[in-house]
């Protein structure tokens, strides 16, 4: 019985070790999971600020298309009114 009871107690031991062990780890790997979502986290800013700025140009170059279609249907328009006469 007291053979037993010592295996138990190592067993124990043994897994208590392991589990402090590998918390350690998770701990080291903890800051640098942190790091990596810093790092992350400033490129998705960075690349927010890019897409807005490329959006501000895309709507202003559909703006600027809009106007000149306008006036070239305008045109167009008014050569076929000059034609018809």
């Amino acid at each position: 019985m007291e053979i037993l009871m010592r295996k138990w107690t190592l067993r124990c031991c043994n897994f208590k070790i392991r589990s402090w062990r590998s918390g350690g780890a998770a701990v080291e790997g903890e800051g640098e999971l942190r790091q990596r979502i810093e790092q992350l986290e400033k490129r998705q800013t960075q690349d927010d600020a890019v897409l807005c700025v490329v959006n501000r140009y895309w709507n202003q170059l559909n703006e600027d298309i809009r106007v000149l279609l306008q006036r070239f249907d305008a045109e167009t328009s008014d050569e076929s009114e000059n034609k018809s006469k």
